[in-house]
């Protein structure tokens, strides 16, 4: 059987700095590294202020890059975010994959 194991270095980004005049994009970067392709199953943002843009099949072997839009227009102060996933392989829809991505830093 193909495991499948989506590897991102990066995982948490802290001490950003957000604008509170528009939204601010955060790029998250990693690879499947197994030899079968991962399909996109859900994205949960901890608030709305949050918005996930992923790739609906990764390819095995192929790089990727996931993205948060977080919006903090017009507010101030410290802020995180997170947004869960879950993508399951596309050979064995039993083995499922969840990860976090997380950004915190100040409004400015």
């Amino acid at each position: 059987m193909n495991n499948l194991e989506l590897q991102i270095p990066i995982k948490a980004k802290t001490n950003e700095r957000l604008s509170s005049k528009q939204k601010s994009i955060f790029i998250f970067e990693g690879v499947n590294k197994s030899d079968v392709d991962a399909i996109f199953v859900s994205a949960r943002p901890s608030c709305g202020c949050t918005s996930p843009s992923q790739p609906l099949i990764i390819k095995a072997g192929e790089n990727f890059a996931i993205s948060l839009a977080i919006n903090k227009i017009n507010q101030s102060g410290f802020t995180s975010q997170m947004v869960r996933f879950k993508y399951q392989n596309a050979e064995n829809m039993d083995e499922v994959v969840e990860f976090e991505l997380k950004v915190s830093g100040n409004i400015i």
